[in-house]
């Protein structure tokens, strides 16, 4: 049994002792001995002891999903006062501390956050995020999830994934970022959202959008994955650390795009954003295939081409583009030798290259 937000107030009101309890033990996962341990003491030593209990106790039920949120409810229930005392008697242990943070990192996390951390003795997020990142604004479920930002220098890998959130991604305002990816992305984007959840720290998944779209004048279904990041924290590092722009890509020409290049492998970052944005193509005369990258911002385009050129390829020129296929698009392309020196993340595009016939002496 899980308790959502709000259920443990809703739940216990009308009840009696003995079924609110019943109730606690068994949404929380307390033993009766537990929670009866609870009921007597200064009002802070029973914050203590019940977060110690919900944190440290690995009850089969226990509920980590709204943590901050269930101690202050149950603390409250169990010391005879209301939410807002429990709050008081938060803000008098943490007021000192928390303006210590906010002078010192410019950071201001919720007061049962810093009882949190200083029961389970784990460190307190973000702190070292600050010294480096000076525009991320984290929320209370960022403090709750104990959400992380890479720091730099970003080895390959981390570099790879900025490269796909590049390649892929926006920020939706101001808020939330989604990665949107081609219908025969679902492996790739299996790898990526691993990736992402170890990098941020967050339990990320994929999901399938599925949609109608206009091919050569014809309605046809299209399922794409997508993965989303709901993180206050992350959004703002993208925008306000990072410089990513808002809005979704089709208005990124109104902007100057800048790729992250100054913290990340930039070897790593092409290859994600490679990933993302490329498309192979059998090039007939040569019998080989060539790599394609195209957008519909200019700009953008041409920026991984000046990162594909400082890696040490050598690739066609940026030029317009209006098909069928690539709609009012700038592209450029890696020449058939340059092709066979790339690294392939996407499991599409390695599919491809390893199907292509051995060329004739």
């Amino acid at each position: 049994m899980v308790a959502k937000r709000g259920d443990i107030a809703k739940d216990l009101k009308g009840k009696s002792p003995a079924q609110r309890d019943r109730y606690l033990c068994t949404t929380l996962g307390l033993t009766p001995g537990e929670l009866s341990g609870l009921h007597t003491g200064p009002v802070y030593s029973r914050l203590e002891r019940g977060v110690e209990l919900i944190y440290h106790g690995g009850h089969e039920n226990g509920n980590r999903e709204n943590l901050s949120f269930i101690t202050t409810s149950l603390l409250a229930y169990l010391a005879g006062v209301t939410v807002s005392d429990v709050s008081t008697s938060l803000m008098g242990r943490y007021r000192d501390r928390r303006k210590e943070l906010y002078d010192a990192h410019r950071l201001n996390p919720p007061y049962i956050e810093l009882l949190r951390h200083d029961v389970s003795g784990e460190k307190l997020p973000f702190t070292e995020e600050r010294n480096v990142w000076k525009g991320f604004k984290p929320s209370v479920d960022d403090w709750r999830r104990d959400v992380t930002l890479p720091l730099p220098p970003f080895d390959r890998e981390t570099s790879q994934v900025l490269g796909v959130m590049w390649g892929d991604g926006y920020i939706q305002r101001g808020r939330n970022f989604s990665l949107i990816g081609g219908t025969r992305d679902s492996k790739f984007y299996d790898i990526i959202v691993s990736r992402m959840s170890k990098l941020f720290n967050l339990p990320l998944e994929v999901r399938i959008r599925e949609y109608e779209d206009s091919i050569s004048g014809r309605r046809v279904d299209v399922s794409s994955p997508v993965v989303d990041v709901s993180s206050r924290a992350v959004c703002t590092w993208l925008a306000n650390d990072l410089e990513f722009p808002l809005g979704k890509k089709e208005n990124w020409g109104k902007r100057n795009v800048q790729l992250p290049t100054t913290h990340c492998d930039k070897e790593g970052l092409l290859e994600g954003l490679n990933a993302s944005m490329g498309t192979l193509m059998n090039n007939k005369k040569e019998d080989r295939y060539i790599f394609l990258i195209y957008d519909k911002d200019r700009k953008f385009v041409e920026g991984v081409h000046r990162l594909a050129k400082e890696a040490g390829y050598n690739p066609t020129a940026v030029f317009a583009i209006d098909s069928q296929l690539f709609k009012r698009s700038w592209k450029f392309a890696y020449r058939a030798m340059d092709t066979g020196r790339l690294v392939f993340l996407n499991p599409r595009h390695r599919q491809a290259i390893q199907s292509q016939p051995v060329p004739a002496p």
